[in-house]
């Protein structure tokens, strides 16, 4: 498709952070969600290794922006 046809824009996916911090916040309030899901249920031994998810998802959401974002904010020259 891309020999093909000529494209008329190209966006650089400059909406991919916005889109990426968007995914990781729905993650984390999900993953909050299951520990109190949890918490009210009989598996509540599984409560103190859920409270390690949203600490490493907001560690790899860090660790994403600061390796990645660069990519998508600093265009290179054509």
């Amino acid at each position: 498709i891309i020999n093909v046809y000529n494209q008329e824009y190209e966006s650089a996916a400059a909406f991919w952070p916005a889109v990426h911090s968007r995914i990781i916040t729905n993650l984390i309030i999900s993953q909050v969600l299951l520990m109190g899901l949890m918490s009210t249920k009989a598996a509540a031994q599984a409560g103190p290794f859920l409270i390690a998810l949203p600490i490493l998802t907001f560690w790899f959401h860090r660790f994403c922006k600061g390796r990645y974002e660069a990519a998508f904010v600093k265009f290179p020259l054509q």
